[in-house]
């Protein structure tokens, strides 16, 4: 696209209509689909024009729609809006994007969103539902720091859902992706409010991310759900599965008691400078089995790690004593094992230290 604004569509051999946007920046200000009888039509509402053609697309100006008639372009697989080196911004608005409701086309139906060398904002105001297997892809194709504020849902049923730059939570929201990968190569916040973020990979798909520091982080299943930086959280909520969870950032807070339901490894740090501090306390109502390699607090609240067992993976610290000389209690209801590694336990003066049997190499009980 030659002017600012600008949009060309093209079909590409795979199926899917692709936005190309302007690379002097292109704002859509509004882009949501509507389907009925065998028309998907996609509202990209800017100031520019759209131009283009392919197989089954007709174009209006006026209404800035994109129809696509899909007895005529059979193998359609989705959307792809590519940005360009501009500023641009794409936003999803009332009505979102609903493949799932598509009958006609190909069995698996994605929305892949590409950033550029800009600086460029997508706002995710209303849900993105895909079709099949198909994917929810976020991708930075270009060096620019982009904005992405996700305030709506992004379901699908066994795709991918990707996002390569930092998420902003505008609105509490729920990620769920049947049996696919949820991935965050960045952190995830929610500015100044206090939003929550539900993750649901099904049985099958893994969960990966940076740091987190929203208000409530719930994870509903996945296979796994890892986050390699700061998961800083009101609460942590897990529910009764097999998932495995791992944090290994430092500077990990939580002020609620926080209690692992599921069933599956939790790994606490990997590193003697790992901290974690559960300022309402510490369970393992699922009785997991846990790695351990940091330093545990909490704030006067029991820690309790259940009858899973304990492997120190670094030498590690145990105390109930943050802010609370009195402590409270710790209790390690089966085996502490980790060859050539130390453990310190601190429950203040009215913590009770329990537990099983003890392999490692050093012991220390402060109090």
């Amino acid at each position: 696209p030659a002017a600012i604004n600008d949009i060309v569509i093209s079909v590409n051999p795979s199926g899917q209509v692709g936005l190309f946007l302007s690379s002097l920046g292109t704002a859509i200000t509004d882009f949501h689909t509507a389907f009925a009888g065998s028309i998907l039509t996609i509202t990209a509402t800017t100031a520019g024009n759209i131009t283009g053609s392919g197989t089954g697309i007709t174009i209006d100006n006026t209404l800035k729609t994109i129809t696509v008639d899909l007895t005529l372009l059979s193998a359609f697989s989705g959307i792809l809006i590519e940005v360009n080196s501009g500023a641009d911004s794409v936003t999803i608005g009332a009505g979102g994007v609903d493949l799932s409701i598509v009958t006609g086309g190909g069995a698996d139906q994605s929305l892949i969103i590409t950033t550029g060398a800009g600086n460029d904002t997508l706002n995710i105001y209303d849900a993105i539902k895909a079709k099949g297997t198909g994917a929810v892809l976020i991708t930075n194709g270009g060096t620019g720091t982009d904005q992405i504020n996700l305030g709506a849902s992004i379901i699908t049923t066994g795709g991918n859902i990707t996002f390569s730059n930092a998420v902003t939570l505008s609105a509490s929201t729920t990620l769920g992706s049947g049996s696919g990968f949820i991935t965050f190569g960045a952190g995830i916040t929610d500015g100044a409010s206090s939003f929550n973020l539900g993750l649901d990979a099904g049985t099958g798909g893994a969960i990966t991310g940076t740091s987190v520091a929203i208000n409530n982080l719930t994870i509903t299943n996945g296979a796994s759900a890892a986050f390699t930086g700061a998961v800083t959280v009101n609460d942590l909520i897990t529910a009764a599965t097999a998932t495995t969870v791992s944090m290994t950032g430092t500077g990990n807070t939580f002020v609620q008691n926080v209690d692992f339901l599921n069933t599956g490894l939790v790994t606490l740090g990997d590193a003697t400078a790992d901290t974690f501090a559960f300022t309402g306390g510490l369970a393992f109502t699922g009785n997991a089995v846990s790695n351990v390699g940091a330093a545990i607090t909490s704030s006067g609240a029991v820690i309790d790690f259940g009858t899973g067992g304990v492997t120190l993976t670094d030498n590690s610290t145990v105390d109930t004593i943050s802010g609370s000389a009195t402590g409270a209690a710790i209790t390690f209801g089966a085996g502490i094992s980790g060859a050539s590694i130390n453990l310190g336990l601190n429950a203040g003066t009215s913590g009770a230290i329990t537990g099983t049997s003890v392999a490692i190499n050093n012991l220390t009980i402060t109090n």
